[in-house]
């Protein structure tokens, strides 16, 4: 979904979710939702 609307291919989302899972050293969409709120991003 977000590659339609972005006109991006799946391959390059998912590239670019690896790539910030990795730098903030996360795992899981859960992990990222916990790091989210802790900082308060959402």
């Amino acid at each position: 979904e977000i590659a339609d609307k972005l006109l991006l291919s799946n391959k390059t989302v998912s590239a670019h979710k690896s790539n910030i899972y990795g730098k903030l050293g996360l795992h899981s969409i859960v992990e990222l939702i916990d790091y989210a709120k802790l900082y308060e991003l959402i």
